[in-house]
C-alpha cells in the first residue's frame, strides 16, 4: 500500500500546483484586464481635458492648439482629396456624397463646389519629409510643420 499512497500524493501535489498556478493565471488577466481598463479610462479623460483647453483656446496651450489645427486641416484637406480621387464630392451644403460629374447636389439642389487637385510638394534638397504626411519641413524641424509628427 506504501507505494500507491506515495503515487497518490505525488498525484495530488502535482494538482494543487495545477489549480494554484491555473487560479493565479486567473488572478492576473483580471488584474491586467482592469489594469487596461483603467489606462483606457484616463485617456478618455485625458482627452476630454484636451478638448476642453483646445474649446478655450486658453494661451499657454498655444503651441499643442496650433498643431491640432494644422492635423484637423490636413485631415480635411486629404478626405477632399480622397473624396475626389473616388471620383466624389461631399456636398458643402447639407453634406451628401454626391458623384465628381454632378453639377448639383441631388440631394438640397445646391450647386457643387469641385475641389482642386493640388500639385504634390517636392520634397527639401536635405529630405526632411514627414513620413506620416509627406510634408517638406525645414532643415532644422524637429516637428513636421504639416501634422506635428516627430521628423527622424
Amino acid at each position: 500500500m506504501g507505494f500507491f499512497d506515495d503515487v497518490t500524493k505525488s498525484v495530488n501535489k502535482i494538482s494543487k500546483k495545477v489549480s494554484d498556478g491555473a487560479k493565479n493565471m486567473s488572478a492576473i488577466t483580471k488584474l491586467n484586464s482592469e489594469i487596461s481598463q483603467a489606462r483606457r479610462d484616463i485617456n478618455l479623460n485625458l482627452m476630454a481635458i484636451g478638448r476642453a483647453a483646445l474649446a478655450k483656446k486658453d494661451a499657454k496651450y498655444k503651441e499643442f492648439i496650433e498643431k491640432i489645427d494644422a492635423a484637423n486641416a490636413l485631415i480635411e484637406k486629404n478626405s477632399t482629396l480622397v473624396k475626389a480621387l473616388k471620383g466624389t464630392v461631399i456636398c458643402q451644403s447639407c453634406g451628401a456624397e454626391s458623384n465628381m460629374e454632378a453639377e448639383f447636389c441631388g440631394k438640397c439642389g445646391v450647386k457643387l463646389e469641385k475641389p482642386e487637385m493640388p500639385e504634390p510638394e517636392a520634397p527639401d534638397s536635405d529630405g526632411n519629409v514627414c513620413d506620416a504626411c509627406g510634408q517638406a519641413n525645414e532643415d532644422d524641424s524637429e516637428f513636421c510643420a504639416g501634422c506635428g509628427a516627430k521628423l527622424k
